[in-house]
C-alpha cells in the first residue's frame, strides 16, 4: 500500500524519539535540580556550622563598639631592666569615633602580692579617626620599676569605655640570666683585615654574681661547616654587678677570604655553658652607591611637655641585595631654633640583607631628652657614607599636660 506522508511504523518510531527526547530533558533538569537542592543543603549546613563557631568562639579581649584596649608589653624581660608597659586604644571601624574613658585601673600583681597600681577616675574625652590608635597609659612616665624579682607578673587594665566597662591582663615573665656580647666586631671586614672580637659576659640580674670561668671557646662556620675553632683556657672567678658586662677572652681570627660568616662564641662557666652567635661578611668593596637606602624612626609624633621621650633609628634596604654601607659620619639633632640634644658617631659599618633593616641607634636610659616648652620640634638624622648623604627629619608637637 501507497502513504502519502508516513507509515504507521515511521510514525510509531517518530513517537517513540519525542517521548525519549522528552524523558531524556525531564531527567537532565531533574538532575539539575537535585544537584540545586544538594548544593543548598551544604551551603545552609556550612552556613550553620559556622553560625555555631562563631556563637561559641570567645570574644577578642578588650573589644566594645568597634573599639579595642590592647596592653603592649614583652612577654619577658631582664629583672634589671625597667618595665615598659603601655595601654593603647584603637578605633577597628572604618569611620570617626567620639571615646570616653573614666574609671581607669592599672595594676601588677605578682601571686597575690601587689606591686603597683595607678588610678585615674576621671572622664577623659576624645576623638578617633578611622583605624588610629590613641596611647592612654604609658608605665615608665608614672614609674620606674626594675630588678624585679623573677617569676609571672600578671598586669591588668580596667576601664569604662563610653560607659562600658573593659577589662584586660597580661602575663610577663621576669627572668634572671647570663649573656655574651661581642664588642670591637664589625657587621663586615675587607680582605685581608684581621678580626679580633671581645667576648663579655653579661649579668642580666638585680644582684652581684661570682662566676667562674673555666674556658672560652670561639668558632667560625661559613655554609653550615666549621672552618676555624679556637679556645682559651681559663681558671678564673669574676665579679660582675647587675648589668654589667665584663671582658672573659680577646680571640684573634684570620681574615678568611670573601663571603658570610657565622662567629660562635661560649663561654664555660661552672654554672654552665654561655653561647652567643653573630653574623659577619668578608668583602672586597663597600657599596658605592646608597641608592634604595632610607632612614625610618620611631621618633613620636606628639608628647606632654616635662616627658622624657625614647625612639629608635633604623636603617633600610629596600633592594633585593645585600649592602655594605661604610659611614664616614652619623649626625642626629633634635632641635627647635636650637638644638636640645645631638649625637655624633664615626666610622660605622653597616650590612644589610635584602628587604631587611638594622637599627643604627636609640636613646639609651641615661640620654635625657625632654622638652620645657610647648611648640614644635625637629630630628635630623644624618648619614655621611662613601656612596653619598642619607637624609631623615622628623617633627614632634609638644602640647600642655
Amino acid at each position: 500500500m501507497k502513504y502519502y506522508t508516513r507509515s504507521p511504523e515511521e510514525w510509531r518510531k517518530r513517537d517513540e524519539e519525542k517521548e525519549r527526547q522528552r524523558r531524556a530533558r525531564f531527567n537532565a533538569r531533574r538532575r539539575s535540580l537535585l544537584f540545586l537542592l544538594a548544593n543548598l543543603a551544604i551551603a545552609f549546613s556550612m552556613l550553620v556550622v559556622v553560625r555555631i563557631y562563631i556563637s561559641r568562639r570567645p570574644p577578642i579581649p578588650g573589644v566594645v563598639d568597634g573599639l579595642q584596649v590592647v596592653i603592649k608589653a614583652e612577654d619577658e624581660i631582664i629583672s634589671s631592666k625597667p618595665l615598659d608597659v603601655k595601654v593603647w586604644i584603637y578605633n577597628r571601624d572604618p569611620g570617626e569615633k567620639k571615646v570616653t574613658i573614666s574609671e581607669y585601673h592599672f595594676e601588677i600583681m605578682r601571686g597575690e602580692d601587689k606591686v603597683y597600681t595607678f588610678d585615674y577616675p576621671h572622664k577623659v574625652p576624645f576623638t578617633l579617626k578611622k583605624f588610629e590608635g590613641k596611647l592612654v597609659f604609658d608605665l615608665r612616665r608614672e614609674m620606674e620599676l626594675k630588678n624585679l624579682k623573677p617569676g609571672d607578673y600578671n598586669v591588668t587594665v580596667s576601664m569604662n569605655v563610653n560607659e562600658k566597662n573593659v577589662k584586660i591582663s597580661k602575663k610577663i615573665e621576669v627572668v634572671e640570666k647570663l649573656d655574651i656580647a661581642f664588642s670591637n666586631l664589625s657587621m663586615f671586614y675587607f680582605l685581608d683585615e684581621s678580626i679580633k672580637p671581645v667576648i663579655n659576659i653579661v649579668n642580666f640580674s638585680g644582684s652581684f654574681k661570682n662566676i667562674k670561668i673555666n674556658k672560652v671557646q670561639i668558632t667560625m662556620e661559613k655554609n653550615g661547616e666549621v672552618i676555624l675553632k679556637r679556645t682559651e683556657n681559663l681558671s678564673k672567678v669574676i665579679k660582675v654587678g647587675p648589668e654589667e658586662s665584663i671582658s672573659v677572652g680577646e680571640i684573634e681570627i684570620p681574615s678568611p677570604e670573601t663571603g658570610k660568616f657565622v662567629i660562635k662564641a661560649s663561654v664555660y662557666t661552672d654554672e654552665g655553658i654561655v653561647s652567643k652567635a653573630t653574623s659577619i661578611s668578608v668583602i672586597k668593596n663597600p657599596d658605592a652607591d646608597v641608592r634604595g637606602i632610607r632612614i625610618v624612626t620611631d621618633f613620636p609624633k606628639y608628647a606632654m611637655k616635662g616627658d622624657k621621650i625614647f625612639f629608635h633609628v633604623y636603617l633600610v634596604n629596600d633592594t633585593n641585595k645585600d649592602r655594605y654601607i661604610l659611614v664616614k659620619r652619623l649626625t642626629l639633632v633634635v632641635s627647635d631654633n636650637f638644638p636640645i640634644f645631638s649625637k655624633d658617631m664615626k666610622n660605622l659599618r653597616i650590612w644589610l640583607e635584602p628587604y631587611s633593616q638594622v637599627e643604627i641607634y636609640k636613646v639609651l636610659p641615661w640620654e635625657k631628652i625632654a622638652f620645657t616648652e610647648e611648640g614644635n620640634y625637629k630630628l635630623d638624622v644624618v648619614l655621611d657614607t662613601y656612596g653619598g648623604l642619607i637624609h631623615r627629619s622628623d617633627i614632634i608637637n609638644i602640647v600642655e599636660k
